[in-house]
């Protein structure tokens, strides 16, 4: 069994909404995204996963 991950641009991920749990990769940008079935582009994760001290900056699109 192997593990598919959709990739691409960042430019083409945010036109595209991901299936639930189905895993996007923006090549340029070196970000992963996980789908919800609704949210286009799908949910960054780091983003969604920021906690225990960490929180994400908006604006620089990194954890602090």
């Amino acid at each position: 069994m192997s593990l598919r991950i959709r990739r691409g641009l960042e430019s083409d991920r945010i036109t595209k909404t991901l299936e639930s749990g189905e895993l996007g990769y923006a090549t340029d940008t070196y970000r992963l995204y996980v789908g919800d079935g609704v949210t286009s582009g799908g949910r960054n994760v780091l983003a969604t996963a920021a906690g225990s001290g960490l929180t994400w900056n908006a604006t620089s699109q990194q954890l602090d």
